[in-house]
């Protein structure tokens, strides 16, 4: 089910704090950019930091990211979660993996899903490496819950990551496109 995150809860930062400094629209981005596609992470005392590194960036991704409602869907199969972040009504869509059981303290990790559901997102040029866009934005809370519950399951399935694995490989086979049409 997609949800709208709203204005008031979608806002447009121009710098962020991280263990190491700071991180500025504008600047290079400070760490591995990596490769092109989204990945989200567990901050240490809760809340998500996710990264999302586009080629060709333009303008209109810049408007897209900065001023588009984001907008997730999520499919849920027990203990797995195939999650789409989309922002504005425009190409700017991204899949979203995250796997809770690649922390090493369970328990911990097990604490910290549930401490928030802000999530800090970076928006990066893949060929200059500069920061195009910085929000926080968060979770809807019905989404967020259910995103909990699943996740905090995952932690107690040995196999999680093999399983994951094998759960998402199933949706690269089709475009992006297709399955944020696709799941409702």
């Amino acid at each position: 089910m997609e949800k709208i995150i709203t204005d008031d809860i979608n806002m447009n930062l121009e710098e962020i704090l991280t263990p190491n400094g700071s991180v500025k629209v504008g600047m290079k981005y400070p760490y591995t950019v990596g490769e092109v596609g989204g990945l989200m992470e567990l901050l240490p005392q809760g809340g998500f930091y996710m990264k999302l590194v586009a080629n060709d960036v333009n303008q209109d991704d810049i408007n897209l990211f900065r001023y588009g409602d984001v907008a997730i869907k999520t499919l849920f199969n027990n203990d797995k979660v195939y999650m789409l972040i989309r922002f504005g009504d425009g190409t700017l869509l991204y899949e979203i993996l995250f796997d809770p059981t690649l922390y090493p303290d369970k328990e911990l990790t097990k604490i910290n899903l549930h401490e928030s559901n802000i999530i800090h997102c970076i928006f990066i040029d893949k060929e200059s490496g500069k920061v195009q866009g910085i929000k926080m934005f968060n979770f809807p809370l019905d989404t967020y819950k259910k995103l909990v519950e699943a996740w905090t399951e995952a932690l107690d399935n040995h196999k999680y990551t093999e399983e994951y694995h094998e759960y998402c490989v199933g949706f690269f086979g089709q475009d992006i496109g297709y399955w944020w049409e696709a799941i409702l």
